[in-house]
């Protein structure tokens, strides 16, 4: 690592409707790319990758709710895909952003799909990395649901 090379991350927050969305933000370059992390991570994981690109790229790493420094408080509602697309569009507003690409591992493939499907003329690329929920297969149906399949395998 070479003294200097890295700029300093801001830690920022977003408030909606009191629930709390937690992001960094690295790089100052023209391609804007949002990162979303998978289940049981925050926004840290994505720090070797936004060592690397934020010489040419705007970077900003977010923790999902309920996860590192993100809460979801409004205890009776779901986090639904246009509550999603009103979280998002006021962060897009107030960071000044009209055009972005998406990155999302695991879990975070589907706030990268959700956001693909709410904001599809302002995406420019996604990248899905071992993306959850895509298409389940009889594989995953055996490993994660065993006890419901034994009396199918019994010979």
């Amino acid at each position: 690592m070479v003294p200097g090379r890295y700029a300093l991350k801001m830690l920022q927050t977003l408030i909606h409707n009191n629930s709390v969305l937690s992001y960094q933000k690295k790089g100052r370059g023209k391609n804007v790319l949002l990162l979303f992390h998978g289940f049981g991570q925050t926004k840290e994981v994505f720090d070797p990758l936004m060592n690397e690109l934020e010489t040419n790229n705007t970077l900003y790493s977010f923790d999902l709710f309920f996860h590192g420094g993100s809460s979801w408080n409004q205890d009776e509602q779901a986090l639904e895909k246009e509550i999603w697309g009103s979280i998002l569009h006021q962060f897009l507003r107030e960071n000044k952003i009209e055009k972005f690409n998406l990155l999302g591992f695991s879990l975070g493939g589907k706030f990268v799909l959700a956001t693909l499907e709410l904001f599809p003329e302002k995406i420019e690329r996604i990248f899905l990395l071992a993306p959850d929920g895509i298409k389940t297969n009889i594989w995953y149906s055996l490993a994660t649901y065993p006890l419901y399949f034994a009396s199918f395998l019994k010979v």
